[in-house]
């Protein structure tokens, strides 16, 4: 027999008991705390065992069975399921919808400033239209407007793929006019220098942004055909020793000047005077070229008919040819490059400005609007 106590007046009476004897209340037991503990127990034992059954059942299916499975069956919650918050500030980016395209832009500039205004966002729907640049890597590459004296050192952009912390740009970023940023994630970022758009740059300075994104989806055959049709010697580096020798910028430079006719800044492809002809260190190579290429004549008998048997008979001399031999002649061409990667030691080359500009001809033209067009039929 086993005393429990009476749940009315608290005196102990026999579990066998209908009634309390001292009362007469009903007898109801009353289960102490340890009971309690140990059907608890027990319950949870029973739950373990059938997670641990569905488990194994879901491995057998699916070839898992991981902590993380085990805590989604029990809706119960195992760490942390998503990516830790970053500290810092992050950089806010509005989706554009215009006119079939979609993108993101944003800017880093103090609290105080408006938003990007909607023409702006037409202005940079305009020269990617213009630019012919492929929608799929457009919507992928958010456009970043970047006050140099807003950086803080801690900023990030928050993207779907992940948060790209914002670059720790340097003093030499004052004089860019933007930067095409890549990041481990397979994401990129352009940043575009604000003092350029109230200059009026800013569609130079895009598009040369945008001509990045495209090289960089170029093969590796895509590129031996460029360094061919630049003249830009084989085993050369992408980056190249400096940034008017670098392919990866003369190939962005030849996007922007094929989409916006603005010229070239880098020294690869044909160099042709800026004013029209040579003057100072290359002007005697150039006319000794010319030289080379123009018929001579064989002197002038004293007879005055044969004199003029021979001026009737004097071949047409077509001086655009020559021209054009003399311009693009090896020696020429590496008088001018010198020229233009050595400007102290020219220094009275360039008294005038830029002394040579880099041609574009129709075959690069064709190739940069063809891989355009592949990059825009297979964002399709």
């Amino acid at each position: 027999m086993t005393l429990i106590k009476c749940s009315e007046c608290g005196q102990e009476v026999s579990t066998e008991a209908s009634a309390c004897p001292h009362c007469g209340a009903p007898n109801t037991p009353v289960v102490s705390e340890q009971a309690q503990g140990g059907s608890s127990i027990w319950s949870g034992i029973g739950i373990l065992l059938i997670v641990i059954v569905m488990s194994i059942g879901l491995y057998f299916f699916t070839g898992e069975m991981t902590p993380s499975t085990i805590a989604k069956l029990t809706n119960l919650e195992y760490g942390s399921q998503q990516a830790p918050t970053p500290s810092g500030h992050a950089v806010p980016l509005q989706e554009v919808k215009n006119l079939g395209y979609d993108f993101y832009v944003g800017q880093i500039d103090d609290a105080n400033t408006v938003d990007i205004t909607d023409d702006l966002k037409n202005q940079i729907t305009k020269i990617v239209y213009n630019a012919h640049f492929p929608e799929s890597i457009l919507k992928n590459t958010p456009i970043i407007i970047l006050n140099n004296l807003a950086l803080t050192g801690d900023q990030y952009i928050s993207t779907p793929t992940g948060n790209l912390k914002v670059l720790d740009l340097k003093g030499d970023f004052l004089s860019e006019g933007g930067l095409y940023a890549t990041y481990a994630t397979n994401t990129a970022v352009i940043y575009i220098n604000k003092p350029i758009i109230a200059q009026g740059q800013l569609t130079e300075v895009l598009t040369h942004e945008l001509g990045h994104a495209v090289g960089s989806t170029l093969t590796d055959q895509d590129w031996r055909t460029f360094y061919q049709l630049r003249g830009i010697p084989a085993g050369t580096s992408r980056n190249g020793t400096n940034w008017n020798l670098s392919p990866n910028e003369d190939f962005a430079e030849v996007y922007k000047n094929v989409f916006t006719g603005i010229a070239v800044r880098t020294y690869y492809g044909q160099l042709t005077p800026n004013i029209g002809m040579d003057m100072g260190a290359c002007m005697s190579v150039y006319q000794n070229a010319e030289n080379s290429y123009t018929p001579q004549s064989q002197g002038y008998p004293n007879d005055p008919s044969a004199f003029l048997k021979i001026l009737s008979n004097l071949p047409k001399i077509d001086y655009v040819a020559i021209s054009a031999k003399a311009n693009a002649d090896p020696k020429v061409q590496a008088c001018r490059k010198d020229v233009m990667t050595n400007p102290s030691k020219y220094s009275s080359d360039w008294a005038y400005g830029v002394p040579y500009k880099s041609a574009i001809g129709p075959a690069t033209k064709d190739f940069i609007s063809s891989i355009a067009n592949r990059l825009n039929q297979n964002s399709k």
